[in-house]
């Protein structure tokens, strides 16, 4: 099945799209992106013109849109992060944004003073870190995008998945957070 066809059955959400397309850059796939992703020139071509959105759109006109986009550059994340991090934690914390290769980036938290097994747990909990163990601060300073997602639901106000977290491009910054 191709994704049209499985996202019209509801196999799989929109915001996978994207694990498709990247499957088609990196593996040696023979067959051209629109016909891999099951979309008519048509509609690969509202992809390209108009982006996720109004494909999506076209592809389930029953559904509500299934992302919102949210435009940041660098310092503005991080001072918004920041401020969210000292009402969670407390003004002894701050965050940097590191990135980690072209679209991936880490989050690296700072707190004064050493952080205890008891921070570690707390920090976890109040930042609805995912997919992390609770004494993770322990021995690292740094969370990757995806652990963040409870954190950027916070911040965003929405929900978030795999796909709409990669999509959170910090070349230009633009965050796609689930509805």
């Amino acid at each position: 099945m191709t994704f049209k066809e499985r996202f019209q059955a509801r196999e799989c959400s929109f915001n996978m799209i994207e694990d498709w397309i990247e499957l088609w850059h990196t593996w040696d796939i023979k067959m051209a992106l629109p016909a891999f992703l099951g979309l008519s020139e048509e509609e690969y071509g509202v992809l390209l013109v108009e982006g996720y959105d109004a494909l999506a759109r076209r592809l389930n006109t029953d559904a509500e849109t299934h992302y919102m986009a949210v435009h940041l550059e660098w310092e503005d994340l991080e001072n918004q992060l920041n401020e969210l991090i000292r009402s969670l934690l407390s003004a002894a914390y701050t965050v940097h944004m590191k990135r980690s290769d072209f679209y991936y980036w880490d989050i690296v938290l700072h707190k004064d003073g050493e952080i205890s097994e008891k921070d570690s747990e707390y920090i976890c909990e109040r930042l609805d870190l995912r997919d992390i163990s609770t004494d993770h601060f322990l021995y690292s300073d740094s969370i990757d995008q995806n652990q963040a997602c409870g954190l950027l639901e916070k911040l965003f106000g929405r929900g978030t998945t795999a796909a709409r977290r990669k999509a959170l491009r910090l070349a230009g910054l633009t965050g796609v957070c689930a509805s």
